[in-house]
């Protein structure tokens, strides 16, 4: 008998050991349950805190965008208002030369009838004309770098 309650307590010790070491290895469905609802309670945390982070984030880059967009649009606004003001004067310093090269064409012209009504040597007419020339060669070469620069500007347009 005493062999009996040896086996009957190692059977129940085993079979004890048995339950624990389920109960340890394997959950019971509403422990797993349990673990899968902490889990996505702590998941739904970190979501919406990744959520906030992202949306903060997204916040931050469009008003530094809006800004960046007004920086560029008012340079550009800037550098045209610049251009034009750049060729105006250029405009009004060629109009200038031009109309200093009018009167000086005028007045050498002057001279060069006054020469030739009073009859003067051939060598002071020559030297006038050589002069006339060059004034018109001046004239034609200004006339010539406006045009490029004019065409330029309304080919960047």
């Amino acid at each position: 008998m005493h062999e009996g309650l040896v086996y009957f307590g190692t059977l129940l010790g085993a079979m004890i050991s048995l339950v624990t070491l389920a109960k340890y290895l394997f959950y019971t469905k509403s422990e797993i349950n349990a673990k899968l609802e902490e889990h996505k309670e702590l998941s739904d945390k970190k979501d919406e805190t990744l959520l906030e982070r992202v949306n903060t984030v997204h916040t931050a880059i469009k008003d530094e965008l809006a800004e960046q967009k007004e920086y560029i649009h008012q340079n550009l606004l800037d550098a045209e208002r610049n251009s034009n003001h750049i060729i105006q004067e250029f405009t009004n310093l060629l109009n200038a030369v031009k109309d200093e090269l009018r009167a000086d064409t005028v007045n050498r012209y002057n001279e060069l009838l006054n020469i030739v009504n009073t009859k003067v040597s051939h060598s002071d007419f020559d030297r006038l004309e050589n002069k006339f020339d060059k004034v018109t060669e001046t004239i034609t070469e200004l006339k010539t770098i406006v045009q490029f620069q004019l065409d330029e500007k309304h080919n960047k347009k």
